[in-house]
């Protein structure tokens, strides 16, 4: 069950950034039948300095009996001038520019919010870049009796595997992760939270035959150094 489609009222809010960032958000679609829908404009004010929303953390629910709780919402791209890296991330992490930390996704590389941590994670096919009509899915997975919580994206319905596994105590609250948007230009998206969540968790990314992606797994055979490079 997906515990973010059931959030009827929530905001958006921003970082607090104090250079003349936007945020507008609208809810489009907001009907007992179908999924809510927002549609999202952001911008930042300075340029090469990101500009954080986050959806604003939902009241105190009583804690699931369940083994296996789970978040999962979708962005879709409907224009993007810039960069944007979509994920979650806490409240007490959710800070101005750089200093907001979390767990996000690029298009190319998984951050933290301002670091690379897994370089080259997107599909080959897409160079590297979120680009207007991609739709990015995440998916937050608590798992109690395993003592594990894990983030796996999706890129336009291809899965791109988990891309962060932690430790989490049993007692931990899932509500407490909350989707952020972190965005260095402009960007106008759709956010939903569907209430069926994708069915893998395992990376499917297609192979190529474009001999100029060196998209894979590689093994060193041998590594040289100083007197052997003649230095």
């Amino acid at each position: 069950m997906n515990s973010l489609h059931n959030e009827k009222a929530s905001q958006w809010i921003d970082d607090k950034s104090s250079n003349e960032s936007t945020l507008h958000s609208s809810i489009v679609s907001n009907d007992d039948h179908q999924d809510i829908k927002h549609e999202i404009t952001l911008a930042s004010g300075r340029k090469g300095t990101p500009f954080n929303i986050m959806l604003q953390p939902s009241p105190p629910s009583s804690p699931s009996n369940t083994d296996d709780n789970d978040l999962y919402f979708e962005i879709t791209i409907i224009e993007l001038n810039g960069h944007i890296a979509i994920g979650f991330a806490t409240p007490s992490e959710f800070k101005p520019g750089w200093s907001t930390k979390g767990m996000f996704y690029n298009g190319n590389n998984i951050t933290n919010g301002s670091a690379a941590l897994i370089v080259g994670f997107g599909p080959p096919q897409k160079r590297g870049s979120i680009s207007n009509g991609d739709v990015i899915g995440v998916h937050l997975k608590q798992r109690k009796k395993e003592g594990t919580l894990s983030v796996v994206f999706y890129h336009n319905g291809q899965c791109l595997g988990t891309a962060f596994h932690l430790k989490s105590p049993a007692e931990a609250a899932l509500s407490s992760f909350r989707p952020c948007l972190h965005v260095d230009g402009k960007a106008i998206v759709a956010y939903v939270a569907p209430g069926l969540m994708p069915t893998t968790s395992s990376r499917n990314v297609s192979s190529t035959n474009d001999l100029t992606s060196f998209a894979g797994e590689w093994r060193i055979k041998q590594c040289l150094r100083g007197p052997e490079l003649g230095e």
